[in-house]
């Protein structure tokens, strides 16, 4: 029993270890292994033989906070969703057989931007099809009118908080056009989180519970699919980002000052 028991601890060892780093499970398997199944000892090797400069984020976050003018920390992501993704498989009355209604096709893929800080969830556009720079740059517009009051747009004083965006590599992100329209908004930053780096992206928690809100609301067809999604996001309280952001932030004492991680 005790053998078993110890298998399965290390199965979810092994399952969080990837998910945390992004990694393959067999080479998740072997780092646990050769660290003894410590778990922050296995991920400090894998950061190190990674060479990834995570340090960077650490320290322009903590740089921000200090900083005088007031900066709010805004994650921005993407998510793809089908009609594939909602749920098959209904319940049944004690003594009757289980029906449910399930979409008959596929669909097109719906991808989702979202934004989410400390306030819960701010705005979030589903469209048709995958984002890129043109449909980014509508959705910052709309954070932008979302976040800074018709009052205060163009001006830049001490007193006024500063947003700073957070998101990953995508290419388009890095786009000429993202940054022109970031000296066009001096109120708005943005900050790119390090490669391979899972367990600092509070969006992907969000997501992960967004996905479940979705399949609450039962979407059959396209249509249906976008007001679920939408109403998936209104589901989502400030106490849950407030907590998935804390969540990515323990673990910065782990951020080694030459990149890498200590323990």
């Amino acid at each position: 029993m005790s053998v078993n028991m110890d298998e399965l601890r290390h199965q979810v060892m092994i399952n969080q270890f990837v998910l945390t780093a992004g990694c393959a499970a067999d080479q998740a398997k072997q780092l646990l292994q050769a660290a003894h199944w410590q778990f922050e000892t296995a991920l400090s090797s894998f950061f190190q033989e990674a060479n990834i400069p995570s340090h960077h984020h650490q320290m322009r976050v903590l740089e921000l906070e200090a900083d005088e003018s007031p900066h709010i920390f805004v994650d921005v992501d993407e998510a793809g969703f089908n009609l594939t993704n909602v749920r098959r498989h209904g319940r049944n009355i004690i003594g009757h057989q289980a029906t449910v209604d399930v979409p008959g096709q596929r669909g097109g893929n719906i991808t989702m931007c979202a934004a989410i800080c400390g306030n819960g969830v701010l705005s979030h556009i589903p469209i048709i099809g995958p984002y890129n720079t043109q449909r980014l740059l509508k959705f910052l517009e709309t954070l932008y009118k979302d976040l800074i009051p018709e009052n205060e747009r163009g001006l830049v004083r001490n007193d006024l908080p500063m947003y700073v965006i957070v998101w990953d590599n995508v290419s388009f992100h890095h786009s000429n056009t993202v940054r022109e329209w970031f000296v066009a908004h001096p109120r708005f930053l943005m900050e790119f989180l390090p490669p391979y780096s899972p367990f600092l992206y509070p969006t992907e928690e969000f997501f992960s519970a967004w996905r479940w809100k979705v399949y609450d609301h039962r979407p059959h067809d396209q249509l249906s699919l976008l007001g679920a999604m939408d109403a998936g996001c209104e589901d989502i309280t400030a106490d849950c980002c407030r907590g998935w952001l804390r969540h990515a932030k323990i673990y910065f004492p782990l951020l080694h000052c030459k990149g890498g991680y200590q323990v």
